[in-house]
């Protein structure tokens, strides 16, 4: 599939079809082989021509042409706003019907004030062939997306900073923020499917001036925040569609808003929503009808939203006294720190790795086995047994921090440097703050371990295991009531009281598990999602990965891996890592 660098050369492309089509691939060649060489001209016609005689024979012989395995790949970023040739259109989908007032105050609760300031995104694709019957696939997006905000209504919202210095968020229904983009490129030619940012919708001009105008985020880098005069949306929606007929659809929401759980929520009602009107409209075209219509098409959401951020209040009095330092701070990296340490990296990249089923069980069956070895790691016959989460985390933190150095040994001598790992644990699971399933907002918190670069390479696999558990367990109930104290004691706002992750440097692994999300059970009337899988740009300051579910189904799983350039061709070379993924 040819690949274009210009638009003259892909409007060669389109007259040569044309002449192709008229007359035929021999006859064309023919005719200027040798009517050019007889004229004696071929220095001066033909020889400008051949790269268009080369894509003649492309149609010839197959192999011949420039295609995406053998050149470079064309990039989004070429394509679309603010640097590409491309246009976005905005419109803005309000709700339907808002169950709250008019300009209601829903404030945050202090679990989404210590959330990294920024949108959480997905990403899916749909190829052309899923989509032959789908018909005005924008008018069924943004009708059903006026439906189903009238269930989500937050995302309909803008967060605004208040008089007391907070973020909240007003409900004034000012409209999802949803744009159309246009690709006049195939989509294969952009190589494997893979998170895109460029495709999210948050680099379009409208969103890159709203950005640019609100100075304090200049303190924050990569943050969202709104300021006195600009609120700041809360949902933004890109479709984008490419020459094939493939479409990818880009949904971003305020992460102070909501949490990866409860944004795929979102998601997948505002898919069931899409398919119900797509089986209303199926209904409507027949005859008679096969039993009673819903009343409305929010009936089709299998479940509905709980709004009720005050299950979320500190207590009275508070008591922080479990949240120690070691996972959240008020610290803030300083500015002409980052500078400097960007100048000697090479840049971050976010890489899609298959894991296969056999393999996780691989890595825990290993784990099982060193617990025979170490009984001092084992985990007691009446506890839970360690989970695939921890035994996967457990190998790529140790495969991080090999990357980390040239040798993949780890730090040499007199150099011992402390590593932390993040896990990113859900409130709603295992009754640990009792809250209902559907909770609408952030109920996520860090669990951090703790230790060194050498003792972590020098022990077994199993004592990484270890570690994570102790910190996994340590975030319990209690300690996400002390954490939502803490934050209400230091009546700071939203830049101050962050995770640790969001500002780390250096030695630092942070983790999250989407695997049980429903990111292939998105359908919304065209079939399930070809490719589905977090968005997120590259992280500078932080080690990371995200696992997510596979197309595959099973237990297969994605590891976006966010690491430097650097770091991340030395874990392609590390032994642990490479058996994961052969």
């Amino acid at each position: 599939m040819a690949v274009y660098y210009s638009v003259g050369e892909y409007l060669s492309d389109q007259l040569l079809d044309l002449l192709l089509r008229t007359y035929g691939a021999w006859r064309i060649v023919g005719m200027l082989v040798c009517g050019l060489c007889a004229s004696g001209v071929f220095h001066v016609f033909l020889w400008p021509c051949m790269s268009w005689i080369g894509r003649y024979l492309k149609f010839l012989f197959p192999t011949g042409g420039r295609t995406a395995d053998s050149g470079p790949l064309p990039k989004f970023e070429d394509y679309l706003p603010p640097n590409g040739r491309g246009r976005v259109t905005l419109t803005l989908v309000r709700a339907k019907k808002q169950p709250v007032p008019n300009d209601h105050w829903l404030p945050l609760s202090n679990l989404d004030r210590v959330v990294n300031p920024t949108f959480s995104s997905v990403l899916l694709y749909f190829l052309a062939g899923e989509l032959k019957n789908a018909g005005d696939i924008a008018g069924k997006l943004k009708e059903s997306l006026a439906d189903v905000l009238s269930e989500f209504f937050p995302f309909a919202g803008r967060l605004e900073l208040r008089e007391n210095g907070l973020v909240d968020l007003r409900c004034n229904n000012k409209g999802a923020i949803f744009q159309e983009a246009y690709v006049d490129e195939k989509l294969a030619p952009f190589g494997p499917l893979k998170p895109q940012p460029a495709l999210s919708g948050l680099h379009s001009s409208f969103i890159t001036k709203l950005k640019n105008k609100i100075t304090q985020t200049k303190d924050l880098p990569g943050a969202y925040l709104p300021d006195q005069i600009e609120p700041m949306p809360v949902l933004i929606v890109q479709l984008t569609r490419f020459a094939c007929g493939s479409v990818s659809l880009g949904v971003n929401w305020h992460h102070m808003v909501a949490d990866g759980s409860a944004g795929c929520h979102f998601i997948k009602s505002w898919a069931e929503t899409a398919l119900g009107l797509n089986e209303v409209q199926k209904c409507m075209g027949e005859e008679t009808l096969s039993g009673d219509l819903p009343r409305s098409r929010v009936d089709f959401i299998s479940e509905k939203p709980n709004h009720n951020r005050s299950l979320l209040n500190p207590r009275n009095p508070p008591d922080p006294s479990l949240v120690n330092r070691n996972g959240y701070s008020t610290q803030v990296v300083p500015q002409n720190v980052i500078s400097s340490e960007k100048k000697e990296w090479r840049p971050a990249m976010v890489q899609p790795f298959f894991i296969s089923e056999e393999k996780v069980r691989e890595v825990v069956e290993m784990v099982k086995e060193q617990e025979a070895t170490y009984p001092q790691y084992a985990v007691p016959k009446d506890r839970r047994q360690y989970t695939t989460a921890e035994c996967l985390s457990a190998l790529l933190w140790r495969a991080f921090t090999r990357s980390r150095y040239a040798s993949l040994a780890g730090p040499g001598e007199g150099r011992d440097p402390q590593t932390r790992f993040f896990m990113f644990v859900d409130g709603r699971a295992r009754s640990r703050l009792n809250l209902p399933k559907n909770y609408f907002g952030n109920v996520v918190c860090s669990a951090c371990a703790i230790t060194t670069e050498k003792t972590l390479l020098s022990e077994p696999l199993i004592h990484a295991v270890y570690l994570l558990r102790n910190a996994v367990d340590g975030v319990n109930g209690p300690y996400f009531r002390s954490l939502i104290d803490w934050v209400e004691t230091l009546g700071t706002n939203s830049n101050s009281t962050n995770s640790d992750h969001v500002n780390s440097r250096g030695q630092d692994v942070a983790a999250t598990f989407w695997n049980a999300f429903p990111l292939y059970r998105m359908d919304f009337g065209w079939g399930p999602p070809t490719f589905a899988a977090r968005n997120s740009p590259p992280r500078e300051f932080i080690d990371g990965f995200a696992v997510m579910p596979s197309k595959t189904g099973n237990k297969d799983m994605v590891a976006l891996i966010n690491l430097h350039e650097d770091r991340l061709e030395r874990l392609l070379q590390e032994e642990t890592f490479r058996a994961l993924i052969s």
